[in-house]
């Protein structure tokens, strides 16, 4: 691409669209978490549903997973952590998780406008047989396997005073890593971090403006590099 084309080129993304020119405060004001249809959720060893611990087995310890939040209130600067996930792994018998889902209800406010979004996570759980055979590679009792979205597929948009916010739940993190699965040995925890973080949206010129504006930038460009070949020759 010549030095002439990649000015126009310019000149043309910078008239269509505007730059996010604006930035406003982004504060979390809460963040709630709840467990929601847990299976096999028909048993007596499934315990916490609608909380943000769920609990599960029967033996001396049961066996859980907990999201706790961030703060109840803090300035979202990008990019912030909303909460930790944990599973805490028992050895346990009777019926086992299979599968359960995470809603979180997250609120805030951009420049005092408040605003509620509301991400589920579905979370897979596979609770291996502590038997050396089952679970080859693995020191025995085998660890648990716990499978989650790694990211929200969908960012929530925000529409504050005709400015568009996105927010962006980018996944969970083991340190500062993006992971999707992870290993819980028998007797022990593990964590990970739910990370998040916040955009606005470049709004478009409006077209006639744009046209106008792009028509000068480029015949001007134009007329400059006439010149320059006419005392070149």
């Amino acid at each position: 691409m010549s030095k002439f084309s990649k000015i126009a080129a310019l000149a043309a993304t910078t008239v269509l669209f505007g730059g996010a020119a604006f930035a406003g405060t982004v504060t979390i004001t809460g963040i709630t978490a709840t467990w929601e249809n847990a299976a096999p959720g028909n048993t007596t060893f499934l315990s916490g549903e609608g909380t943000d611990t769920l609990s599960w087995g029967d033996g001396a310890q049961q066996s859980s997973y907990n999201f706790s939040s961030a703060a109840t209130s803090f300035e979202a600067l990008n990019p912030f952590t909303l909460g930790t996930f944990t599973h805490n792994n028992f050895p346990i018998s009777g019926t086992f998780l299979t599968s359960v889902d995470l809603k979180l209800t997250i609120e805030g406010d951009i420049d005092g406008v408040d605003f509620s979004i509301a991400p589920t996570f579905e979370f897979q759980h596979n609770e291996t047989s502590n038997s050396g055979p089952l679970c080859p590679g693995d020191p025995v009792p085998c660890s648990d396997v716990v499978t989650f979205a790694n990211a929200y597929d969908d960012s929530e948009v925000v529409d504050v005073n005709g400015d568009l916010y996105t927010i962006i739940l980018s996944g969970f993190l083991q340190g500062g890593v993006p992971v999707s699965s992870f290993l819980t040995t028998e007797g022990l925890s593990n964590s990970a971090i739910l990370q998040a973080s916040w955009d606005l949206v470049p709004a478009p010129v409006p077209l006639p403006a744009a046209g106008v504006l792009l028509l000068g930038a480029v015949g001007g460009l134009g007329a400059l590099r006439a010149r320059r070949n006419k005392r070149a020759a």
